[in-house]
């Protein structure tokens, strides 16, 4: 019991809020996880597969340098 006067029941250790993992695999769409909410993938456990998480972070990376030189383009000509 904690100090609040309550507990989660035997085998809960928090609510179904408390998974911060997408419900479905974020590049592809598939399911990331089984019937009982066990990761498909262990070695990306938010992904279907390693194969859609390194798309994933390729396609955020390229995302991430395009904001960056964009930036360093306005800043170059405010410096004008």
């Amino acid at each position: 019991m904690s100090i609040f006067g309550w507990s989660y029941p035997a085998g809960c250790s928090g609510t179904p809020y408390d998974d911060d993992r997408p419900e479905v695999c974020p590049q592809c769409g598939c399911n990331n996880s089984n019937e009982e909410g066990e990761p498909v993938c262990v070695d990306a456990p938010d992904f279907c597969s390693v194969a859609c998480q390194d798309t994933y972070v390729a396609a955020e990376a390229e995302y991430e340098r395009e904001i960056d030189a964009m930036l360093d383009k306005a800043e170059r000509k405010e410096d004008r």
